[in-house]
């Protein structure tokens, strides 16, 4: 199993997943068909992309099918010798369908099929994805868990990537789930051009994490790398609350799960996590007391990735999700009032830093 990464437009991102026997591949997400077209032409050999899997239907990660569709027919009718090529489909959540469909045409909608959690779809003859319903960003979001079949996991490698913990937050809104990016946006986000990070062999695998990935989530909007989470309506905290549960409950099944995160504002919400708990530790001390032990180690943890992030232009690198969520304010909630506390400060610290944005942009 082969992932690329794409980095599109507005710190979306896109993976371009290969079963590396067949070379029959997938796209998760279509923001941007220029920024996903170039990739796959830098591929050797370039990947049959037979099935596109969108986590939602909101335009920032969905308006390149427009474009992409027409593209792979084109493509399809090149490979005379395999007529699965041709066989196009794009997978969404049943209850996203509605909306998507008001936004394409037809030539677009007779490819479209509606999953469900019960659905269980296959890329070439090596990966099973499994759709995961996350819907507190949009109402029929999906997360999608790949699963090699043969628990080949020597066979695993993600291009643009390294395997070590890093961390990314991302937006709370509670407005409209438009998903755009904020104005004040600071993350550095460029396309790496590192080689790709295979596990090929037991003695590379060791140099990057204690136990090589079993199997990959891509997130969406939903729990973003470094335990971020996509913007949601307030009336829909406690759905956001439950996905984050769930995702919780896979990490403990699959504790060697790798995160792949639809957005990364990197910088902006790692400088809240800060903020959060440092305004916390100063109250703490007002009372004579401190931090408890597990908010003193994201903390500290936080320090020291922004430390390492200082004049950083590469993009966020993915890691564990079980590490993801052990790092995250969010995940970490104990209950819905304190998700709601963290939900209400990520807000008005954003709102502060926005004003503060603008100011600087004005002198």
């Amino acid at each position: 199993m082969d992932i690329h990464t794409i980095c599109c437009k507005r710190h979306i991102s896109s993976y371009i997943i290969v079963d590396r026997e067949t070379s029959f591949g997938a796209l998760i997400d279509a923001p941007d068909f220029e920024s996903i077209k170039n990739e796959l032409n830098q591929l050797h050999p370039i990947p049959k992309i037979t099935k596109i899997f969108l986590t939602h239907s909101h335009y920032d990660h969905s308006l390149g099918v427009v474009d992409f569709i027409p593209e792979l027919i084109r493509r399809a009718e090149l490979q005379i010798e395999d007529e699965k090529c041709k066989d196009i489909s794009i997978y969404i959540g049943k209850a996203e369908v509605e909306s998507f469909s008001s936004k394409f045409p037809s030539s677009i909608l007779k490819h479209l099929s509606a999953i469900d959690e019960h659905s269980i779809i296959t890329i070439g003859s090596g990966i099973e994805v499994r759709p995961i319903p996350t819907p507190a960003h949009s109402e029929g979001h999906m997360c999608f868990h790949c699963i090699p079949i043969h628990s080949n996991i020597d066979s695993f490698s993600s291009h643009n990537q390294h395997f070590i913990t890093s961390s990314c937050f991302e937006s709370f809104s509670d407005s409209a789930s438009t998903s755009s990016a904020s104005p004040f946006s600071f993350a550095p986000y460029l396309t790496s051009t590192a080689s790709p990070t295979s596990f090929s062999t037991p003695s590379q695998q060791s140099l990057l994490l204690p136990q090589p990935p079993t199997s990959v989530v891509f997130s969406g909007e939903s729990l973003l790398s470094g335990g971020g989470i996509g913007d949601f309506k307030m009336d829909k905290a406690e759905q956001a609350f439950s996905d984050l549960q769930a995702l919780k409950k896979l990490s403990e099944q699959f504790q060697n799960a790798q995160l792949f995160s639809g957005r990364d504002e990197t910088i902006n919400f790692l400088s809240w996590a800060k903020y959060y708990l440092e305004q916390e530790q100063a109250t703490c001390i007002k009372l004579g007391s401190a931090l408890p032990p597990q908010q003193e180690n994201i903390l500290s943890y936080i320090n020291s990735s922004l430390d390492s992030k200082s004049g950083e232009t590469k993009q966020t690198h993915n890691s564990l999700l079980r590490d993801e969520i052990s790092h995250s304010l969010f995940c970490q909630a104990k209950n819905l009032e304190e998700f709601c506390k963290l939900c209400t400060s990520l807000k008005s610290y954003f709102e502060l830093t926005r004003e503060e944005h603008i100011h600087l942009l004005c002198e």
